[in-house]
């Protein structure tokens, strides 16, 4: 009987499976679709602040590709094209592309690392976004922007991708006017050992901004005291304000001053003195803090008389009949 030379179909099944093999082996099969740069958009919201205000910082990032993105990183530079813009003093961040945010109070750049950006789904790009308060004492138009190139990821296949066009934005700024300070002693005479009256007025000159954490110190001069009791009033100085005062000590210190605008905020301790002089208080130029970054731009003084104690007597009349009382 002659042998059958014909291969079964197992046999034929497992020469195309090692054929396949043979072949992947030698000749490995990239299976890598089109890939698109990565698009950033950056807004402020509101676009337009008074010195001192809160704008929204918003920064996102768009995938176009069928692919997420990993390792998304960018750098944004607050002040890299001028001076002027920094994160609020409460950062409020929010961030849903993952990774890690670097954004810091007072700080002028924000960053991510090791982000990720979802792909595409039909024609709506995967996106996300980090956001934060900013805000900036310095007014004009300030323009932030992150060049093309400022954002890296990995795509599908370990291929990089970025952003071929810069994302930009502008923050424009309205100046503030300055506030002017002054101070007074009621009476501004008194004998050793009483009690005066020191006011001291903080006025917002500006019709529009409200002055917020405003702040100043007086140091009074040596041999003037907070008298017991140092009796504090406010007025129009905002629920939040505080007067810092301790009898015995020479300092008065407020603190989180808000004043509202085109008003003043005066502030009342009573001072004493035991050493009989003549006493000039001066609260020096620039010592007004405030969020608005505005300040005084001329000192304010006041003259405090300390008397020695006297007897003073008279007659009234002068003159009269005798008999006459």
């Amino acid at each position: 009987m002659k042998k059958n030379h014909l291969l079964s179909g197992k046999q034929i099944w497992l020469s195309l499976v090692l054929l396949i093999a043979l072949l992947s082996s030698s000749f490995p099969v990239q299976a890598q679709g089109l890939s698109f740069p990565a698009e950033i958009n950056k807004s402020f919201t509101p676009i337009s602040i008074a010195a001192g205000e809160i704008s929204r910082l918003n920064i996102t990032v768009f995938n176009p590709n069928s692919f997420q993105l990993t390792n998304a990183a960018w750098a944004d530079n607050l002040i890299g094209v001028q001076p002027g813009i920094s994160i609020a003093n409460t950062v409020n961040l929010t961030n849903s592309c993952g990774g890690a945010v670097t954004a810091v109070a007072g700080a002028t750049s924000v960053s991510l690392s090791g982000g990720t950006i979802p792909a595409q789904v039909g024609a709506t790009p995967g996106s996300c976004t980090v956001a934060i308060d900013v805000t900036s004492t310095i007014p004009g138009n300030l323009i932030n922007t992150i060049p093309a190139g400022g954002f890296s990821s990995t795509g599908v296949g370990g291929i990089n991708i970025t952003n071929t066009t810069p994302a930009s934005a502008t923050l424009q700024v309205g100046g503030v006017q300055a506030p002017s300070l002054s101070k007074s002693f009621t009476p501004n005479t008194v004998f050793v050992g009483e009690d005066s009256r020191l006011a001291i007025t903080i006025r917002n000159n500006d019709l529009n901004a409200t002055l917020t954490q405003t702040s100043v110190t007086d140091n009074l001069p040596a041999g003037v005291v907070l008298a017991n009791p140092v009796s504090p009033t406010l007025a129009n100085c905002g629920g939040a304000a505080v007067v810092t005062a301790v009898s015995g000590t020479g300092v008065v210190a407020l603190s989180n001053l808000t004043i509202p605008p085109n008003s003043a905020c005066t502030v009342r301790v009573s001072v004493r003195s035991t050493t009989a002089n003549t006493y000039n208080n001066t609260i020096p130029a620039n010592a007004v803090q405030n969020q608005q970054g505005v300040t005084n731009a001329s000192p304010a003084s006041a003259v405090l008389n300390v008397q020695n104690t006297g007897v003073v007597k008279a007659f009234s009349p002068t003159s009269f009949q005798a008999g006459g009382t």
